[in-house]
């Protein structure tokens, strides 16, 4: 897997992991008894490699859980769940998989080998001499209005965003965004760049796995070197956006990210309130932008 690691912002301290919660279904489970746990790992079928903050969920259903750093993941059998349903496995770069809950739940630990994907994705051509610094989003700050991303009980698996639309080939070199005030001592996210169709987020553009750290609670404006992710947009709309993996150290009174807003915008904010959630849109703006060298022709 091309996991593209980005300098962390701070020092990183001891992480803490947690995995959603989820209710039982169908009386099968009694008042006090602990729910069914299935187990697992998710490995790389090349290299049999662990496959870090992978999505594991349930076919048609918004339940779902990431692996964690060593590929391991532990998914409660709630009462939304049945025997017939099917698990899915899914990380940026391989092709998904399924397996049936009825053929995994007799093993101890159900290992998942998932196959690298060729995205087959069209090469951007960025000349020599041919080429102009764009920004693509917002870089006005509004201390009026906030908003804040990442809070509830568990955060881990959220993802929010900007649409935005580029109007030329371009290769991006830095992405920035502005944080009002951050709940966490230290947070680890996935970056992914989107293809866009009917104004939400569709594949990824890229094959890597960009990750970041933010650590001592962090704020003001981030700057993110993407260089060495060598991402190449096509002209049109496009998706950026920031998952949460791991986080410690949150202030539980105002957990998440703070980030000023701008209502109404023609750009639109996108949001995803779990690993198997729905995209939400709303029309407002954060403070986000893309840098990019573009193709402008002769």
């Amino acid at each position: 897997m091309k996991v593209v690691r980005l300098p962390a912002f701070g020092m990183c301290p001891k992480m803490r992991r947690t995995f959603p919660a989820l209710r039982r279904r169908g009386g099968r489970a009694k008042t006090g008894r602990a729910q069914p746990i299935l187990r697992g790992r998710i490995f790389d079928s090349t290299d049999s490699s662990a496959l870090s903050y992978a999505a594991v969920g349930i076919e048609g259903k918004r339940v779902g859980v990431l692996t964690d750093s060593s590929g391991n993941f532990a998914f409660p059998l709630s009462d939304t769940v049945s025997l017939d349903d099917s698990l899915t496995f899914s990380l940026v770069g391989y092709e998904p998989a399924k397996r049936r809950i009825a053929e995994s739940f007799g093993s101890d630990t159900l290992v998942v080998g998932l196959q690298r994907k060729n995205y087959g994705i069209a090469e951007t051509v960025v000349l020599p001499g041919k080429t102009r610094r764009v920004r693509m989003g917002r870089s006005k700050v509004n201390t009026v209005f906030g908003t804040n991303f990442f809070d509830g009980p568990d955060p881990v698996g959220k993802e929010c965003g900007m649409l935005l639309e580029s109007k030329y080939d371009c290769r991006v070199s830095r992405l920035n965004f502005y944080i009002g005030r951050n709940g966490f001592e230290h947070a680890l996210f996935r970056l992914t760049f989107y293809t866009v169709e009917d104004d939400r987020p569709a594949v990824p553009v890229t094959d890597k796995d960009i990750r970041f750290e933010i650590n001592d609670r962090r704020d003001g404006w981030i700057g993110l070197d993407l260089n060495a992710a060598d991402i190449r947009l096509k002209p049109g709309k496009f998706a950026v956006t920031l998952t949460l993996l791991e986080y410690s150290g949150a202030d539980e009174a105002r957990k998440g990210l703070e980030m000023p807003i701008a209502v109404p915008a023609r750009r639109g904010v996108i949001t995803k309130d779990h690993v198997q959630g729905h995209w939400y849109r709303d029309s407002m703006a954060v403070s986000l932008f893309v840098e990019a060298a573009a193709y402008v022709g002769r």
